[in-house]
């Protein structure tokens, strides 16, 4: 990794660009702190990841599948937050994530419809959350930090039917749980700090759940969205949780056939259709607090599209 500005102690997405000597840097007691540029640095993570899956065709329509999956993922946010020797770590540092990932499911094809409905198990070990935290001055800086091991388990279903050549609809729900394993330790005693375990993991919701209907006209394409996400926590405690959401979102297709071009298009797109106010992400924390985004308002986009 090269890093051609100064590093604030602690931030993965801002850094501090001058054209500043590094003796009027460390003159400045706002900028003292901050890292000098650095290149070369490395970081390396290695990991087997073995995937297998099985499929058996029980019938013409019905078939049952199986999958097994090894996961892996580096705390990506965290790598330029710190440069191994000016500035460290505050506390210990994220560790990579690891899973092992199982899943059931039967799919049924026949003519206008497809359905498919499948169950599954997650464990995670180091489990990565990130953490949104305000910096003296305005701004956020935005860090990876370990919830320790994670057994997520869930159901999911869909189904889609065309009844007719001009009419598409598709539906789905999932319904799952993320339960933490480990409580927060006192690094000097090993007793528990803050009883985590058993508690639900951050930004995650129990239930989505959502559908598209879809148009298909002689001029264009015309569809219709939705989608629902339950509340979520954002503590590991669970002492604070942000209400969940349906968004709408509208969208059509028009050929311009009609005046001799006949492979371009004009595409529009209406997201947030009804305009609805929801918190999109979220920064999490152990307890008592956390940060929010809120989501994009009503929102209108054209395009056009030349095919030559």
């Amino acid at each position: 990794m090269n890093n051609y500005c100064y590093t604030i102690p602690g931030s993965s997405n801002e850094a501090y660009c001058t054209s500043q000597t590094q003796a009027q840097v460390q003159a400045d007691s706002r900028t003292r702190s901050f890292a000098p540029p650095y290149s070369g640095r490395i970081k390396k993570y290695r990991a087997l990841l073995p995937n297998l899956g099985l499929a058996w065709q029980m019938t013409l329509t019905l078939s049952l599948f199986t999958s097994y999956t090894k996961g892996f993922s580096a705390p990506s946010t965290e790598v330029y937050a710190y440069d191994d020797k000016v500035i460290r770590p505050i506390g210990e540092e994220a560790k990579p994530e690891r899973t092992n990932s199982y899943v059931l499911g039967l799919r049924y094809t026949m003519g206008i419809a497809q359905a498919q409905l499948g169950g599954w198990f997650i464990h995670y070990d180091n489990r990565i959350v990130n953490v949104t935290t305000p910096v003296e001055g305005g701004g956020t800086i935005s860090a990876a930090r370990n919830v320790g091991a994670v057994d997520s388990k869930g159901i999911d279903a869909s189904l889609s039917v065309s009844p007719a050549r001009w009419l598409s609809l598709y539906g789905f729900t999932s319904y799952m749980t993320a339960t933490l394993k480990d409580d927060v330790l006192n690094g000097a005693t090993g007793a528990v700090a803050i009883a985590t375990r058993g508690k639900s993991l951050v930004d995650t919701p129990n239930w989505q759940y959502g559908g598209r209907a879809q148009v298909s006209l002689p001029f264009g394409v015309i569809g219709l969205s939705a989608k629902h996400v339950g509340d979520r926590f954002v503590t590991d405690v669970n002492d604070v949780k942000v209400a969940g959401y349906t968004l709408v979102d509208l969208d059509a297709q028009i050929g311009m056939r009609w005046i001799g071009l006949e492979k371009t298009y004009v595409q529009f797109n209406v997201v947030n259709l009804f305009d609805k106010a929801y918190i999109r992400n979220l920064g999490s924390a152990t307890s008592d607090g956390g940060f929010f985004n809120f989501g994009n308002p009503r929102t209108v986009t054209g395009s056009v599209h030349f095919q030559f």
